[in-house]
């Protein structure tokens, strides 16, 4: 039976990873900070290994008998110390290769993020966007385009890692600040947005998971993927979910209003209980930027099996 290392199994996209490795029949390691709050993973099969992406050797503890290592954990927030980003999303991708390459890993999926490639500027692009690597909206941002490039050196380096390059993700359960717009449409606490031309590609989780696993099996390493579903606009994101709850879809913010939210943020923070270092970056990304991207690469690579739904909200 194959055996992998999975890291971030208690985030949103490696949770159902997990369970859709066991069900293909792997024996999965999870490595958790907290075993207490992976009882769901460990009653579905997983192995629960402690320890962090940020600690060397509890990593090459957990390697033990493994062949290949999915690495997933990340931190994805905004207002969050850039230092303690830092160190998961770079120096923890650093710390997983170094150990992999003393375990001589034969196989590793890092998941990256389009983010990492930066701002198509309306335009549908593939792996071959770079991102300029001067301005950033978010500190997530800038560390997963490091992480990306660290990732990209290994590669050159001779590292057998399939880097795999996921679009935006949602889908029930989601608590990030795409999953919080989502929620607060359905709640119609939603009347107005940024800015309806930016947006971003939106792959549904379930459908990530398993094109996850596609790379690792029908990967070739060394190469990029793109793992991308939809792209869209938020303002036909939102027209998608008002056609779907009938609820009405927001309305573009006027350019005059747009110049007053700098100000605002400190008294907005106050009130939805948001850091203005947090709404300061949602700010940068939900403004003058689109991440248009394409995963024909992938599925190509994996024959079509990844699933293209057109955008909907929700699916069970």
């Amino acid at each position: 039976m194959k055996k992998v290392l999975l890291t971030g199994a208690t985030g949103f996209v490696g949770g159902r990873l997990a369970i859709q490795l066991i069900k293909e029949g792997y024996q999965v390691k999870a490595l958790v900070r907290d075993p207490s709050r992976a009882n769901d993973l460990a009653k579905a099969g997983v192995e629960l290994v402690s320890g962090d992406v940020t600690d060397l050797q509890s990593i090459e503890h957990s390697l033990d008998g493994v062949e290949g290592i999915f690495h997933l954990a990340a931190i994805y927030d905004f207002g969050v110390d850039p230092e303690k980003m830092r160190q998961v999303n770079i120096e923890g991708t650093r710390n997983i290769l170094d150990a992999a390459q003393r375990a001589r890993i034969n196989r590793i999926v890092y998941c990256g993020s389009d983010t990492s490639l930066g701002n198509t500027h309306g335009k549908l692009c593939d792996e071959t966007k770079t991102h300029d690597g001067n301005h950033f909206c978010s500190a997530y941002e800038e560390t997963k385009h490091l992480a990306h490039r660290l990732v990209i050196q290994r590669i050159q380096e001779g590292a057998p890692i399939i880097n795999a390059i996921v679009s935006t993700v949602y889908g029930p359960g989601d608590k990030s600040a795409i999953g919080e717009f989502i929620e607060l449409h359905l709640a119609g606490q939603l009347s107005m947005a940024l800015d309806r031309e930016a947006g971003y590609t939106f792959a549904h989780v379930d459908d990530v998971a398993r094109a996850l696993l596609l790379a690792y099996e029908k990967g070739t390493l060394g190469q990029s993927y793109l793992i991308s579903g939809t792209p869209a606009t938020f303002g036909e994101l939102f027209d998608t979910m008002s056609s779907l709850t009938g609820i009405d879809s927001p309305k573009q913010m006027p350019k005059w209003a747009l110049k007053f939210v700098p100000i605002l943020i400190p008294l907005v923070g106050f009130l939805i209980g948001k850091s203005r270092a947090a709404l300061r970056e949602l700010f940068a990304m939900g403004q003058n930027v689109t991440r248009f991207f394409s995963g024909e690469k992938h599925d190509r690579c994996s024959g079509g099996n990844l699933a293209r739904y057109k955008l909907a909200w929700p699916k069970h």
